[in-house]
């Protein structure tokens, strides 16, 4: 089976400066899943981590007024285009391997140092899920790499995460422990780390999610606490709110405490 798709405008990456469109074919077969385009590599695709609906609660819109939002999975190339094989799942495994020439952001910035421009970008990740008496467990491993322009004076991307996942019918439990290392960092920053936990309740009408992400951090430590969630009207009108709790603690000075309230209303066709 080959195929064309896209998806456009889609997701809360924009926050982080992470491209949101993709377009990419694909062929798919018994021996697996070939992709070539931009799109999500498996250092995405296949961790596990905290669930999210809606806003997208630690990782979601209420960056765009205060905040920054998690990493949730390993530091990775995005959608920058790539070529990507995803292999069919053999007894509850699934692994998958990417390649991408360049990941890119603000590439034409007069700056060198507001450039983020990494090449020979490699994705590897591993899925193992079974089923557990009424639940289906899964758990996730991911490894990223690349190598950073050295005009910009950024870190090497070398992240890798491990994550968790419990489904039972539309509750989801999940959790992540990721390492981003000094990826895309200005030097000499030191290497960061994050975990994240959630809970989700995924079914019928309405959605709700809620979910915590604490990082250590270059600038600050910073802790996130988030809950939210989805009400469909009808098919075609849509509620969505998210409550989130920001806590930073920098190395000095004051300590840093908010909370963003986002509520939408939407169409969608």
């Amino acid at each position: 089976m080959v195929g064309v798709a896209t998806d456009l405008d889609s997701g809360h990456g924009d926050i982080a400066d992470f491209e949101r469109d993709e377009l990419y074919v694909y062929a798919a077969s018994q021996w697996g899943r070939v992709e070539i385009g931009e799109n999500d590599g498996p250092g995405d695709t296949l961790s596990f981590h905290a669930p999210q609906v809606g806003l997208g609660q630690v990782r979601g819109d209420f960056a765009r007024y205060s905040g920054s939002v998690a990493l949730l999975s390993p530091y990775d190339s995005r959608d920058a285009a790539k070529a990507t094989y995803l292999s069919p799942p053999v007894a509850g495994l699934r692994v998958g391997a990417s390649y991408s020439p360049e990941f890119e952001i603000n590439g034409d910035d007069p700056v060198p140092t507001r450039r983020l421009i990494q090449t020979d970008v490699v994705e590897l990740g591993a899925q193992y899920v079974r089923p557990f008496g009424e639940w289906v467990a899964g758990v996730s491993a991911s490894y990223i790499a690349g190598e950073a322009d050295p005009a910009t004076t950024r870190g090497d991307l070398e992240s890798w995460g491990v994550g968790a996942e419990l489904r039972r019918g539309p509750l989801v439990l999940g959790a992540a422990y990721l390492d981003r290392g000094r990826s895309n960092l200005l030097l000499p920053a030191q290497s960061e780390t994050e975990w994240n936990a959630g809970a989700a309740w995924m079914g019928g009408r309405w959605e709700i999610a809620a979910s915590v992400a604490v990082s250590e951090e270059t600038a600050a430590d910073v802790a996130r606490y988030g809950v939210g969630g989805e009400f469909s009207l009808t098919d075609n009108v849509y509620l969505r709110a998210d409550v989130v709790l920001i806590e930073e603690r920098p190395p000095a000075g004051a300590d840093r405490d908010g909370a963003v309230g986002v509520l939408e209303a939407g169409l969608r066709f």
